[in-house]
């Protein structure tokens, strides 16, 4: 239920009965082909698990950047007057360009048929993805005294900031953020939770994108009516002893993921073994350490990061 960094195009968080996340939203989002209207991304969480430090990126393809002189006489993006077509456009005028917020052009929020431009901010480097030239869509880090969306709850943990899940039961609350129509072909995020009382990866039999399919953090794109799967981040019910609810990736696997996430997702558990009702703090999930013997959970080389 708590949720402390996203990033994303078009956020959206589900939960499911007691799922803690504290999201961080840090969305990026590139402008090729393929143009999701926006990107949503949903948390899901079931019994016991909280998101924090999620981010969500998405990427330009590095082969349409060519190395070239930096051009000081480049004025794309520099004022309002001169507004890019994406942060890519600008990178390839000025090979150069920091990582900064630079003017966009954007369709008008009410009339899509009208063009506008806002001041957004552009990952020119490598630290997010290993990509430069991508746009982010949205950011949010309670660490940094950020208030948490008004669709989520907030709690304080361990001195930490998190932002909370209200729903109850099998039910999800969603946090959405524009990509203002500008057209993008990947998608690149972190987020880090922190686990309550346990988890259930996998364990439900509901298996579509609309269901309550996991515990965790679900980041979909799209519209409402209309979302695809983009990557999922589900907290397991421990990891040593054998049980449905856990990680198929645990020591002691639990379900499959269904099949419309096919190998897009990351699955941890706050707890090895007995999982007694509390905040599993010292144990992030999703941050590639902490994982019990013989679980592979924590052996993919890119976490905490993910990119599509």
């Amino acid at each position: 239920r708590e949720i402390t960094k996203a990033l994303s195009a078009t956020a959206q968080t589900q939960t499911q009965q007691n799922v803690n996340l504290v999201v961080k939203y840090d969305a990026i989002c590139p402008n090729h082909t393929a143009p999701p209207p926006t990107t949503t991304a949903t948390t899901t969480s079931l019994p016991t698990t909280a998101v924090v430090n999620s981010t969500l990126r998405t990427p330009s393809l590095p082969t349409l950047i060519t190395p070239r002189s930096g051009n000081s006489k480049c004025i794309k993006g520099r004022s309002a007057d001169t507004p890019a077509d994406s942060c890519l456009e600008i990178l390839k005028c000025d090979y150069f360009s920091k990582s900064g917020y630079y003017w966009i052009k954007v369709k008008h929020p009410t009339e899509l048929n009208k063009v506008t431009s806002l001041l957004l901010f552009c990952s020119m480097d490598y630290s997010a993805c290993n990509l430069r030239g991508a746009m982010r869509v949205a950011y949010l880090d309670t660490s940094q005294n950020h208030s948490c969306p008004s669709a989520l709850g907030e709690t304080v943990q361990s001195g930490k900031k998190l932002c909370t899940v209200k729903s109850t039961g099998l039910a999800c609350d969603s946090v959405q953020f524009p990509t203002y129509g500008i057209r993008h072909q990947r998608v690149c995020g972190q987020a880090i939770g922190y686990a309550y009382y346990w988890g259930a990866a996998f364990h439900y039999n509901t298996r579509t994108l609309n269901d309550a399919y996991t515990t965790g953090l679900s980041i979909t794109s799209g519209p409402q009516n209309n979302r695809t799967h983009v990557w999922t981040y589900a907290s397991g019910y421990r990891e040593h002893s054998a049980s449905a609810w856990n990680c198929p990736c645990a020591s002691s696997p639990g379900n499959n993921p269904p099949v419309f996430i096919g190998h897009d997702y990351l699955c941890e558990s706050g707890a090895h073994t007995s999982n007694p009702a509390k905040w599993y703090m010292e144990n992030p999930l999703w941050d590639g350490q902490g994982c019990y013997t013989g679980s592979s959970c924590c052996s993919t080389s890119r976490m905490p990061w993910f990119w599509t």
